[in-house]
């Protein structure tokens, strides 16, 4: 798993130095995703109770579903 962080993070200053042609705010927003999700990475491979994407969906809006249900 360590593997696919390292690849992952690889591309992704690979995509950071492609992407320096654009403008500055495309540029720092791109360096801000970039780092945000190899940290999130990098903590759920540390971390065994770190939550994936999808679960932090459910918890910020599961109680949708119970609306949705019908009575």
């Amino acid at each position: 798993m360590l593997l696919f962080i390292i690849v992952f993070s690889c591309i992704s200053v690979f995509e950071y130095f492609w992407a320096t042609k654009k403008n500055t705010k495309e540029k720092w927003a791109l360096l801000l995703l970039i780092i945000g999700i190899s940290l999130w990475n990098l903590l759920a491979y540390c971390f065994k109770g770190w939550p994936n994407p999808n679960n932090l969906i459910i918890y910020a809006y599961g109680w949708v579903d119970t609306l949705l249900k019908p009575v």
